[in-house]
């Protein structure tokens, strides 16, 4: 019992040791059974493979091994012999995908499972390749260095550079682009190898996200760049379909140079994943630095060639440029004498030769007061030599001419001066541009500093500088970095420099100074302008030179104002922005007037949909466009289905004329309220009174707007009274008639019935005093003669009284003579009895009307002449009596003290009202108003109907 304790020891403390050096082994192990299920894995493989213990042993062999490499490693188990061995190198497959380059021993157990010692070799694997790689771009190298002592063109040297990468570096692609500056883009000048075209068609420097490619990116960082595996590199994702398609997998960008700057790019492409490592880059720049070396040494050769050429050219150019040039070429003497001057200098000075020239003295003309030549010799004697010196000569014309002289003086060999040679530039323009440029400046700083609107001169230049770094740096979205950093946002707009504000901008500000202003210029900023600054500097990222942006401001007072930013950018400054020209235009006012405007609107609709009057719109068809609510009230729920019919589909048919007659004079721009009659829900009719108003646009008719008033309840009561009136009317012609009737029959009693009685007394009481007189002589009976005498008279006086009262009820000339001679006897008497004189002027003496209209015509005449004597105070009047036209009129015109329009208008004047009523019972008009210059015009007008002649009669 005591051994079997100890053996028990022993086995444990074996297998503890077995353990500690399986897991510490410095090779991988791996054991798996005849399936190929791996049972028992040490650290060391694990980790080899990026798997936990758990995980190793829940795969097999087939999910570990390459599908072509499988058979290599597992072999069937009839064929396992215990004890056998192998070696064989293979690719495991690690568990985030990428092959891990092994070598494999393995063993077959007795129980003819397998045992696998795994052994990374990938840094052997990766040294190899470096080697390889290093070996192929010295031999590129090599040959470079070769090609650029015997090449003496660009075009060769590229085709040679290509040709050799392909050969020597064993690339599947070598290309060269070169720079276009002015577009951003690379022009391909030369390739090899497999290509699908110009490879850099999708190279632009100044646009995303085409100018974070590699070749961009080389370009200005002057540095190579390389991809070392292009399918999962973000900068070459727009050709990542044609590296697929061509296999290629890593990429270099090696930029190339002249005069120390980058003007151009070698290309070159592998189908091997991570070619280009950090050594590799080195070599590339070696090479990129032998191009920048030849294309040196060709343009050098070639300005030794230019020199040449030059050279040659030289004197032919100099006698064409002292010929030809605009510049005035001199030499002449202390003393003043012109030894020469070439045709430009002779033309200035407005001679006609050289000769004519030399007699000018140099020393005493030629030279403007301001100007002197003893100034001139002063300096050039002093400094050897004059550069651009701004003087004044004078023309032969006496004109001054403004110059530019350079001149040097020439001396022996014992330093005096022999002559003086230079050029001469006419400025006499450009002084006056100056001078233009001068007042124009003036006049815009002036017009910048009373300027109506606010106006800052501002300085954007550490904001561009800032936002390049930025894109230098990788940043693609500049609207997402923002959002991600708003104090990065506000420290841009801190750096921007404010140079000079306008005094519009103080007073916008409520500033005192500008100096007020810069030092509170940060704190005046709202935070609701945090989108306009954001734009602002999208703008500027984008390049762009101009903005516009409503905003929100904060005076110095705190009060927020509404203003329209406008910026741009001085042309000249695109660079940099070191110059950008602010405006603001403050809309405070425009923006609270839309504010009223729209509550406003919101009472206007209130007001619409809440009043009883329907509010309608029609286009210029007539078409319903629009209807307030109120519509509903007449044609029921639903009313907007008819929106788009014509307007005369709701007016009764009887109307549709009248309709349409008011829409023409609503085109001709007419508007005048008009009443229609409108057949609402369930064929009811109802009145309204519709008021337009025609709508106009640019000069055309664009529709009508208006409103619907219902007026039935007023049209039944207007139509009541009008019944009613008539009614009375009816029953005043009536009445007047019965009264007439009855005048005439009194007037006949009395004077047929009174008058003849009093006659039968008068010539009884004259035939008792004939008999009196014819048989007695006595005192008594000549005293009580006398008295019938006395009698007698007193019934003159009676008869008289009956004549009269006769004729006021009822004249006999009316019925006897007719109208026209019972106005004239009308007028006559009113004439005698009060200082009225009166004039009649008749047309017509056969009045055709009937009795009835003759009578109510004489009536309204006496009524009007008795009104001039009570009321006008008048000395004159004028009657007329005409018959025209199917019309009899009368007028009666006064020249008293007229009639005011509310006295006509007073509907308790009695007369007034009975003759107008007296006048309608027959079908007439009756008409008062003041005369045209003094007193009171009645006026009279009925209808008469024609009398057709008696043809029989007259047969």
């Amino acid at each position: 019992m005591g051994n079997e304790t100890e053996q028990g020891k022993l086995s444990s403390a074996s297998e503890d040791l077995y353990s500690a050096m399986f897991n510490q082994d410095a090779f991988g192990v791996l054991i798996h059974d005849i399936d190929g299920v791996f049972v028992k894995s040490n650290l060391k493989a694990s980790r080899m493979l990026g798997y936990s213990d758990e995980e190793l042993l829940a795969l097999s062999v087939k999910e570990l091994v390459p599908v072509g490499e499988q058979q290599e490693w597992r072999m069937p188990p009839r064929e396992r012999v215990p004890g056998l061995k192998g070696f064989v190198e293979h690719n495991l497959i690690r568990k985030d995908g990428s092959l891990l380059p092994v070598e494999i021993t393995t063993q077959i157990l007795p129980d003819r499972r397998v045992i696998a010692v795994i052994n990374d070799v990938s840094r052997w694997k990766k040294s190899e390749e470096e080697i390889r790689h290093m070996s192929r771009l010295y031999a590129t190298l090599s040959q470079v260095n070769q090609m650029i002592v015997r090449v003496r063109d660009r075009d060769n040297l590229f085709r040679t550079i290509c040709e050799v990468a392909i050969e020597y570096g064993k690339f599947d692609l070598a290309a060269i682009g070169l720079l276009d500056e002015s577009g951003g883009t690379l022009t391909h000048v030369e390739s090899r190898g497999t290509s699908d075209g110009n490879p850099y068609s999708k190279v632009r420097l100044n646009e995303e996200p085409y100018s974070f490619g590699l070749s961009a990116s080389a370009i200005r960082s002057g540095e190579v760049v390389t991809s070392e595996c292009v399918q999962i590199d973000e900068r070459t994702f727009f050709w990542k379909d044609q590296a697929t398609r061509r296999q290629v997998h890593s990429v270099a960008a090696v930029p190339f140079r002249l005069d120390k700057k980058v003007v151009g790019i070698l290309s070159l492409a592998s189908k091997e994943s991570g070619f280009f490592g950090p050594k590799e880059k080195s070599l590339l720049a070696e090479i990129g630095m032998d191009i920048s070396f030849a294309l040196d040494m060709i343009k050098l050769e070639e300005e030794r060639r230019g020199v040449e050429e030059a050279l040659k050219a030289s004197e032919e150019r100099y006698r064409s440029v002292y010929e030809n040039t605009h510049l005035g070429l001199y030499r002449t003497t202390p003393d003043g004498r012109i030894l020469m001057a070439n045709p430009a200098l002779i033309r200035m000075l407005g001679f006609e030769s050289f000769e004519q020239l030399t007699g000018r003295d140099l020393s005493m003309e030629g030279f403007e007061p301001d100007y002197s030549r003893d100034e001139f010799i002063r300096i050039i004697e002093r400094d050897g030599e004059i550069k651009g010196l701004e003087t004044a000569w004078t023309r032969l014309d006496g004109r001054a001419m403004y110059i530019r002289e350079s001149a040097k003086a020439i001396r022996d060999d014992h330093g005096n001066t022999i002559y003086f040679e230079g050029t001469i530039e006419d400025i006499t323009e450009k002084k006056i541009a100056e001078k233009a440029l001068r007042t124009s400046e003036d006049r815009f700083r002036n017009l910048f500093e009373n300027a109506p609107v606010s106006l800052w001169e501002e300085d954007f230049s550490e904001v561009k500088r800032t936002l390049d770094n930025l894109r230098t740096s990788g940043v693609k979205n500049i609207r997402e970095f923002l959002a991600r950093n708003r104090k990065f946002l506000e420290s841009l707009f801190d750096s921007v420099k404010i140079l000079s504000v306008n005094k519009s901008t103080l007073s916008l500000y409520h500033a005192v100074s500008v100096l007020q202003l810069m030092r509170a210029a940060n704190s005046v900023s709202d935070p609701d302008a945090g989108p306009a600054h954001s734009e602002t500097i999208e703008r500027i990222w984008k390049g762009e030179t101009t903005y516009e942006s409503e905003t929100l401001i904060k005076t110095l007072t705190g009060e927020k104002r509404h203003v329209m930013l406008r910026w741009k950018v001085v042309p000249g400054f695109e660079q940099d922005y070191s110059k950008v020209l602010v405006s603001m235009s403050d809309i405070t006012p425009l923006r609270n007037f839309e504010r009223e405007l729209e509550n406003s609107r919101e009472m206007y609709r209130e007001i619409v949909e809440n009043i009883d009057e329907v509010i309608f719109s029609l286009d210029a068809e007539g078409k319903l466009i629009y209807a307030s609510p109120a519509m509903e009230h007449y044609f029921g729920p639903g009313f907007e289905s008819r929106l788009g019919v014509h307007f005369s589909s709701f007016v009764h048919p009887d109307d549709h004329g009248m309709i349409a007659e008011r829409f023409d004079e609503q085109r001709r721009g007419i508007s005048t309220p008009f009443e229609c009659r409108f057949v609402v829900r369930e064929g009811q009719v109802r009145w309204g009174i519709v008021h337009p108003v025609p709508v106009f646009h640019r000069g055309g008719f664009t529709g009508i707007r208006g409103s619907v008033l219902d007026i039935t309840e007023r049209k039944e009561a207007e139509m009541r009274s009008l019944q009613l009136g008539e009614q009375l009317r009816a029953l005043a012609a009536g009445l007047q008639t019965a009264r007439e009737e009855e005048r005439i029959l009194v007037a006949r009693e009395i004077h047929d019935e009174l008058g003849q009685g009093l006659t039968t007394l008068k010539l009884g009481i004259a035939l008792v005093r004939r008999s009196l007189l014819e048989h007695s002589t006595s005192k008594k009976i000549l005293t009580e003669i006398n008295e019938l005498q006395e009698l007698s008279r007193s019934v003159d006086g009676l008869v008289n009284s009956v004549r009269r009262i006769s004729t006021s009820l009822r004249p006999e000339v009316l019925d006897e003579l007719g109208l026209a001679e019972a106005i004239k006897w009308y007028a006559e008497q009113i004439s005698r009895q009060s200082k009225i004189k009166c004039s009649v002027r008749i047309s017509t003496q056969k009045i055709r009307l009937n009795d009835k209209m003759l009578t109510v015509l004489f009536r309204i005449f006496q009524e009007a002449l008795t009104n001039v004597v009570r009321h006008s105070g008048a000395n004159k009047a004028e009657i007329s009596l005409t018959q025209r036209d199917g019309k009899v009129t009368l007028t009666v015109k006064d020249n008293g003290i007229g009639i005011t329009r509310e006295n006509i208008r007073d509907r308790r004047s009695i007369g007034l009202l009975g003759m107008e009523e007296r006048a309608a019972g027959i079908g007439g008009v009756f008409t008062v108003l003041p005369a045209s210059r003094k007193g009171t015009l009645v006026k009279v007008e009925v209808p008469f109907v024609e009398e057709k002649p008696d043809l029989c009669a007259e047969s």
